[in-house]
């Protein structure tokens, strides 16, 4: 294993479907960004900034590689953001209810498997991208 970001500060990251680059977390200073990753450069650039109140965790590329999904903090509450690959277009994929949803992976170009805290103990649920709502529960503990 070849390490490509030394002293960034990088985790998580997931390759794009092109294996050029790669969505990752960088963290510093008490949060972490969302940043892009030129492996045959081995440079880093930011892609969403985190600062005190906001903060992003696990990045996952979409199938097709245009898009991603990623968690996000923000001031204590847990949602899911899908951006660009460039990071431009970011929105919050969220069905309104006030759970804590977290830890998105990619099942489909429109749907993701997220972790949600609706109900009060973490079960897993599959969302629409597109419309932000909750398809299918996939658990219930």
């Amino acid at each position: 294993v070849l390490r490509l970001t030394k002293d960034q500060h990088v985790l998580q990251g997931d390759p794009s479907t092109d294996s050029r680059e790669a969505v990752a977390m960088r963290c510093h200073a008490g949060h972490c960004d969302i940043a892009r990753v030129y492996l045959a450069f081995q440079s880093v650039t930011s892609l969403l900034e985190g600062d005190s109140h906001r903060s992003y965790y696990r990045p996952r590329f979409s199938p097709d590689g245009q898009r991603f999904a990623a968690s996000v903090s923000d001031s204590g509450h847990w949602r899911i953001v899908v951006a660009g690959r460039d990071g431009r277009s970011v929105r919050i994929v969220n069905p309104g209810d006030g759970a804590n949803r977290y830890d998105a992976e990619w099942l489909s170009a429109d749907s993701l498997i997220v972790v949600s805290e609706r109900g009060g103990v973490p079960n897993l649920e599959v969302m629409s991208v597109s419309t932000g709502g909750t398809l299918i529960s996939l658990t219930v503990i």
